[in-house]
Protein backbone atom coordinates (compact mmCIF):
# COMPACT_ATOMS: atom_id res chain seq x y z
CA UNK A 1 0.00 0.00 0.00
CA UNK A 2 3.05 2.45 1.13
CA UNK A 3 4.47 2.14 -2.77
CA UNK A 4 1.17 2.74 -4.53
CA UNK A 5 0.56 6.34 -2.25
CA UNK A 6 4.16 7.04 -2.95
CA UNK A 7 3.22 6.15 -6.67
CA UNK A 8 0.28 8.74 -6.53
CA UNK A 9 1.80 11.14 -4.88
CA UNK A 10 4.70 11.20 -7.59
CA UNK A 11 2.71 10.88 -10.50
CA UNK A 12 1.01 14.96 -10.81
CA UNK A 13 -1.98 13.78 -12.34
CA UNK A 14 -2.81 10.77 -10.39
CA UNK A 15 -2.44 13.00 -7.24
CA UNK A 16 -4.44 15.61 -8.53
CA UNK A 17 -7.18 13.14 -9.85
CA UNK A 18 -6.87 11.46 -6.21
CA UNK A 19 -7.56 14.66 -4.48
CA UNK A 20 -10.57 15.50 -6.91
CA UNK A 21 -12.46 12.37 -6.16
CA UNK A 22 -11.98 13.08 -2.61
CA UNK A 23 -13.75 15.99 -2.67
CA UNK A 24 -16.52 14.26 -4.51
CA UNK A 25 -16.99 11.54 -1.84
CA UNK A 26 -16.65 14.09 1.39
CA UNK A 27 -18.98 16.58 -0.11
CA UNK A 28 -22.68 15.99 1.63
CA UNK A 29 -25.51 16.98 3.52
CA UNK A 30 -26.77 14.55 6.09
CA UNK A 31 -28.02 15.63 9.66
CA UNK A 32 -28.55 18.75 9.40
CA UNK A 33 -24.97 19.87 8.13
CA UNK A 34 -23.25 20.24 4.86
CA UNK A 35 -19.76 18.86 5.79
CA UNK A 36 -16.93 19.57 2.91
CA UNK A 37 -13.58 18.44 3.76
CA UNK A 38 -10.99 19.10 1.47
CA UNK A 39 -8.31 18.01 3.84
CA UNK A 40 -7.41 14.84 5.65
CA UNK A 41 -9.89 15.18 8.73
CA UNK A 42 -10.78 12.32 11.72
CA UNK A 43 -13.80 13.83 13.45
CA UNK A 44 -16.48 12.85 15.62
CA UNK A 45 -19.59 15.09 15.00
CA UNK A 46 -22.65 15.84 17.43
CA UNK A 47 -25.30 17.36 15.64
CA UNK A 48 -28.46 18.86 16.41
CA UNK A 49 -29.83 21.37 13.65
CA UNK A 50 -30.19 22.68 10.21
CA UNK A 51 -28.61 24.33 7.30
CA UNK A 52 -25.37 24.25 9.44
CA UNK A 53 -21.47 24.10 7.40
CA UNK A 54 -18.29 22.60 8.37
CA UNK A 55 -15.58 23.34 5.49
CA UNK A 56 -11.81 22.05 5.99
CA UNK A 57 -9.57 23.86 3.70
CA UNK A 58 -6.63 21.89 1.86
CA UNK A 59 -4.11 20.31 3.36
CA UNK A 60 -5.24 21.15 6.42
CA UNK A 61 -4.65 17.74 8.88
CA UNK A 62 -7.56 16.89 11.90
CA UNK A 63 -6.64 13.94 14.03
CA UNK A 64 -9.41 12.73 16.30
CA UNK A 65 -11.46 16.34 17.24
CA UNK A 66 -15.38 16.88 17.99
CA UNK A 67 -17.56 19.34 16.81
CA UNK A 68 -20.63 19.73 18.50
CA UNK A 69 -23.47 21.70 17.16
CA UNK A 70 -26.79 22.71 18.41
CA UNK A 71 -28.64 25.41 16.18
CA UNK A 72 -29.06 26.80 12.78
CA UNK A 73 -26.84 28.37 10.42
CA UNK A 74 -23.88 27.90 11.69
CA UNK A 75 -20.15 27.92 10.73
CA UNK A 76 -17.29 26.25 11.38
CA UNK A 77 -14.34 27.07 8.73
CA UNK A 78 -10.94 26.09 8.96
CA UNK A 79 -8.70 27.27 6.05
CA UNK A 80 -5.87 25.60 4.31
CA UNK A 81 -2.69 24.93 5.85
CA UNK A 82 -4.04 24.54 9.56
CA UNK A 83 -3.10 20.94 11.55
CA UNK A 84 -5.12 20.29 14.57
CA UNK A 85 -4.11 18.34 17.04
CA UNK A 86 -6.20 15.23 19.46
CA UNK A 87 -8.36 15.99 21.71
CA UNK A 88 -9.45 19.62 19.93
CA UNK A 89 -13.05 20.45 20.03
CA UNK A 90 -15.34 22.77 18.51
CA UNK A 91 -18.83 23.80 20.10
CA UNK A 92 -21.90 25.98 18.45
CA UNK A 93 -24.53 26.47 20.61
CA UNK A 94 -26.84 28.83 19.34
CA UNK A 95 -27.83 30.16 16.03
CA UNK A 96 -25.97 31.84 13.33
CA UNK A 97 -22.24 31.12 14.97
CA UNK A 98 -18.99 31.54 13.35
CA UNK A 99 -15.83 29.94 13.95
CA UNK A 100 -13.29 30.65 11.77
CA UNK A 101 -9.70 29.49 11.32
CA UNK A 102 -7.16 31.14 9.35
CA UNK A 103 -4.44 29.13 7.17
CA UNK A 104 -1.67 27.81 8.38
CA UNK A 105 -2.92 27.59 12.18
CA UNK A 106 -1.63 25.06 14.62
CA UNK A 107 -3.41 23.25 17.88
CA UNK A 108 -1.24 20.79 19.11
CA UNK A 109 -4.04 19.32 21.51
CA UNK A 110 -6.71 20.05 23.81
CA UNK A 111 -7.63 22.80 22.01
CA UNK A 112 -11.29 24.07 23.07
CA UNK A 113 -13.41 26.49 20.95
CA UNK A 114 -16.83 27.03 22.78
CA UNK A 115 -19.23 29.71 20.30
CA UNK A 116 -21.90 30.13 22.78
CA UNK A 117 -25.24 32.26 22.33
CA UNK A 118 -26.73 33.62 19.50
CA UNK A 119 -24.72 35.73 16.88
CA UNK A 120 -21.49 35.36 18.48
CA UNK A 121 -18.23 34.47 16.61
CA UNK A 122 -14.73 33.35 17.31
CA UNK A 123 -11.86 34.12 15.01
CA UNK A 124 -8.27 32.71 14.41
CA UNK A 125 -6.54 34.82 12.09
CA UNK A 126 -3.24 32.80 9.91
CA UNK A 127 -0.19 31.46 11.21
CA UNK A 128 -1.38 31.31 14.91
CA UNK A 129 0.23 28.52 17.19
CA UNK A 130 -1.94 27.14 20.18
CA UNK A 131 -0.30 24.95 22.37
CA UNK A 132 -2.08 22.68 24.51
CA UNK A 133 -5.26 22.68 26.88
CA UNK A 134 -6.38 25.93 25.73
CA UNK A 135 -10.07 27.25 26.49
CA UNK A 136 -11.77 30.29 24.05
CA UNK A 137 -15.10 30.94 24.65
CA UNK A 138 -17.89 33.34 23.88
CA UNK A 139 -20.08 32.90 26.97
CA UNK A 140 -20.15 32.04 30.57
CA UNK A 141 -22.94 29.53 29.79
CA UNK A 142 -25.50 30.73 32.49
CA UNK A 143 -26.32 34.43 32.55
CA UNK A 144 -26.06 36.92 35.74
CA UNK A 145 -28.59 39.72 36.26
CA UNK A 146 -29.13 42.48 38.56
CA UNK A 147 -30.45 41.89 42.19
CA UNK A 148 -32.41 45.26 41.55
CA UNK A 149 -33.67 44.93 37.73
CA UNK A 150 -33.75 42.05 35.16
CA UNK A 151 -31.00 43.89 33.15
CA UNK A 152 -28.09 41.00 32.23
CA UNK A 153 -24.42 41.99 33.57
CA UNK A 154 -22.57 38.66 31.27
CA UNK A 155 -23.80 39.06 27.73
CA UNK A 156 -21.70 36.88 25.50
CA UNK A 157 -19.01 38.73 23.36
CA UNK A 158 -16.88 37.75 20.59
CA UNK A 159 -13.50 36.70 20.49
CA UNK A 160 -10.85 37.66 17.68
CA UNK A 161 -7.45 36.87 17.52
CA UNK A 162 -5.34 38.42 14.80
CA UNK A 163 -2.47 36.48 12.57
CA UNK A 164 0.61 35.57 14.27
CA UNK A 165 -0.82 34.91 17.67
CA UNK A 166 1.19 32.20 20.11
CA UNK A 167 -0.88 31.03 22.74
CA UNK A 168 0.89 28.80 25.55
CA UNK A 169 -0.56 26.09 27.20
CA UNK A 170 -3.21 25.81 30.09
CA UNK A 171 -4.22 29.36 28.76
CA UNK A 172 -7.80 30.66 28.63
CA UNK A 173 -9.57 33.48 26.72
CA UNK A 174 -12.39 34.99 27.54
CA UNK A 175 -15.87 36.78 26.19
CA UNK A 176 -15.02 39.75 24.68
CA UNK A 177 -11.42 39.51 24.25
CA UNK A 178 -9.21 40.82 21.22
CA UNK A 179 -5.51 39.55 20.93
CA UNK A 180 -3.79 42.11 18.45
CA UNK A 181 -1.30 41.11 16.00
CA UNK A 182 2.43 38.85 16.51
CA UNK A 183 1.27 38.78 20.66
CA UNK A 184 2.28 36.05 22.92
CA UNK A 185 -0.18 34.73 25.66
CA UNK A 186 2.02 32.90 28.45
CA UNK A 187 1.54 29.84 29.86
CA UNK A 188 -1.23 29.47 32.48
CA UNK A 189 -2.69 32.92 31.81
CA UNK A 190 -6.09 34.25 32.05
CA UNK A 191 -7.25 36.77 29.70
CA UNK A 192 -10.34 38.88 30.15
CA UNK A 193 -9.05 42.50 28.33
CA UNK A 194 -7.84 43.24 24.98
CA UNK A 195 -4.21 42.68 24.11
CA UNK A 196 -2.27 44.75 21.86
CA UNK A 197 0.15 43.97 19.04
CA UNK A 198 3.66 42.63 19.40
CA UNK A 199 3.12 42.54 23.59
CA UNK A 200 3.65 39.40 25.96
CA UNK A 201 1.04 38.78 28.38
CA UNK A 202 1.12 36.45 31.87
CA UNK A 203 -1.00 36.64 34.98
CA UNK A 204 -4.38 35.78 36.72
CA UNK A 205 -5.34 38.26 34.75
CA UNK A 206 -3.30 38.62 31.92
CA UNK A 207 -0.85 42.08 32.63
CA UNK A 208 1.24 42.63 29.72
CA UNK A 209 5.05 42.42 31.14
CA UNK A 210 7.21 42.94 27.37
CA UNK A 211 6.46 44.95 24.42
CA UNK A 212 7.53 45.29 20.52
CA UNK A 213 8.61 41.42 21.13
CA UNK A 214 8.32 39.37 18.01
CA UNK A 215 8.61 35.53 17.60
CA UNK A 216 9.00 32.46 15.49
CA UNK A 217 8.21 28.81 14.96
CA UNK A 218 11.90 27.82 14.79
CA UNK A 219 12.73 25.50 17.75
CA UNK A 220 15.44 25.59 20.27
CA UNK A 221 16.02 22.05 20.63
Amino acid sequence: MKYIKKFIFSNNFLYKLTIYLKRLKTRYNCKGVIFENYGYARIDKDIIGKNNLIKIGENTIIHKSNIRIRGDNNKLIIDEGCHIGESCSFWMEGNDINIHIGKGTTMTYGVHLCAQENNSKIIIGEDCMLSNTISIRTSDSHPIYSLYSTKRLNNADNVILKNHVWIAPNVKIMKGVRIEEGSIIGTDTIVTKNIPAHALAVGHPAKIVKSEIKWTRERLF
